[in-house]
């Protein structure tokens, strides 16, 4: 997004801004060393390289793989990556929240389109902002995501974006954030409308536990309810195809609500095609080898993704997650999960038939991943305290046709 200036909010873990800096063109280091311009504490001296350049952003990993990695969105970086207003980078335990200062300035106190009263901006991630709104209409209170102004001027983009939003608002589940419409303005970038959840994403949540790490008996019941959107989305012939942490928000009743529905993936396809940053996405640390391959979508891609989630939290890491990710994922196989927190010095206890459900999960043959998100929930459900593997797991993919 063209800028000339740029306002980062640096926050804690709970969301708490600590220190809001402006900067212009050039290039910033990140990190505890003292020529970084953007200080943060308890990392690598030098971390990572922020570059504001001629209205484009990049962010670049510089710390290493035993550095703890920087992450956008959720998604760890790998390379130099171009960014856009409205991201956050994770370095540790800061978020650094980019905001162009016309993002920052423009319709704060205003209304879009004659209808949504701004209140504030509650989030930014797959690629836009997202705002409480007042739907003045009906007096309600809704999210919307503002996404990139890049997408205006991209028919085709705006089509495959429109083709997803009338998928996904059909979809009424209790563990789905429902879609509402997809508004573009004359003259400005377009937004989403969506249902509001007052909550956390697994990916903050993770962060915040001891270790950063969740232990199973608190994560077993977000995940079962998970299982339980995606079957109810795959059951209607749509696979989500960027199934992570960050895209899964929990409210403070403790119910799970899955979010972006084909709509990041969508996003981030269009806005690559135009990026000289190549088209892999930063979630490909949580594709599946099919859809790093650029094959059709399957509810089998989702369900790679979901061993992915569940390893992430419990381990802290992703199945891969350093080096050439792209290899590893088309032709190495992860680690097992005790290996991994061995070799993180992490201690957690997973049981044994967990552990082997979500390492099925990310078997490079389709045909050898559970045959659906039911079953990882049924297996789920068979699970006790020190038990091992249900005795009947089925193994054939669940396809979309």
């Amino acid at each position: 997004m063209p800028t000339n200036a740029i306002k980062v909010l640096i926050a804690q873990s709970d969301g708490l801004v600590i220190t809001e800096l402006m900067l212009g063109e050039g290039v910033y280091l990140i990190g505890a060393g003292s020529s970084c311009q953007i200080q943060v504490g308890s990392i690598a001296s030098e971390h990572a390289r922020l570059e504001v350049s001629s209205g484009q952003m990049s962010i670049e990993d510089i710390g290493g793989p035993t550095a703890g990695g920087v992450y956008l969105d959720g998604a760890a970086v790998l390379g130099k990556l171009q960014i856009y207003s409205g991201q956050t980078i994770q370095v540790a335990d800061r978020w650094l929240q980019l905001q162009s200062v016309s993002a920052v300035s423009s319709d704060e106190e205003g209304v879009l389109v004659g209808r949504y009263q701004l209140i504030r901006q509650i989030g930014r991630g797959g690629r836009g902002e997202v705002w409480l709104v007042n739907d003045l209409q009906v007096n309600q209170e809704l999210a919307v995501k503002r996404l990139p102004s890049e997408l205006t001027g991209d028919a085709v983009a705006m089509n495959d974006l429109l083709r997803e939003v009338e998928k996904s608002r059909h979809l009424s589940h209790p563990n789905i954030i429902r879609i509402f419409d997809l508004v573009q303005p004359d003259e400005e970038p377009p937004f989403l409308t969506l249902e509001y959840i007052d909550g956390q994403d697994l990916a903050s949540m993770r962060l915040a536990q001891p270790g950063q790490l969740f232990k199973w008996e608190n994560l077993r019941p977000l995940m079962t309810q998970l299982c339980d959107a995606l079957e109810y989305a795959h059951q209607n012939r749509i696979v989500h195809r960027d199934l992570k942490p960050s895209n899964m928000l929990v409210n403070h009743s403790g119910n799970l609500k899955l979010a972006d529905f084909g709509i990041a993936a969508t996003m981030a396809e269009s806005l690559s095609r135009s990026s000289m940053q190549g088209s892999i996405s930063g979630t490909s640390v949580y594709m599946s080898p099919q859809q790093m391959k650029g094959e059709l979508p399957r509810a089998s891609d989702d369900l790679y993704a979901l061993g992915a989630t569940f390893y992430e939290l419990l381990t802290s890491r992703t199945p891969f997650y350093s080096g050439d990710i792209a290899h590893q994922l088309l032709h190495e196989e992860p680690k097992p999960l005790s290996e991994r927190l061995s070799e993180l010095g992490l201690h957690n206890e997973v049981p044994d038939a967990v552990c082997a459900m979500i390492m099925a999960c990310l078997s490079k043959d389709p045909a050898k991943r559970p045959s659906s998100a039911i079953a990882v929930e049924e297996w789920i459900g068979g699970v006790k305290a020190a038990s091992g593997m249900p005795s009947s797991v089925p193994l054939t993919p669940q396809t979309l046709g």
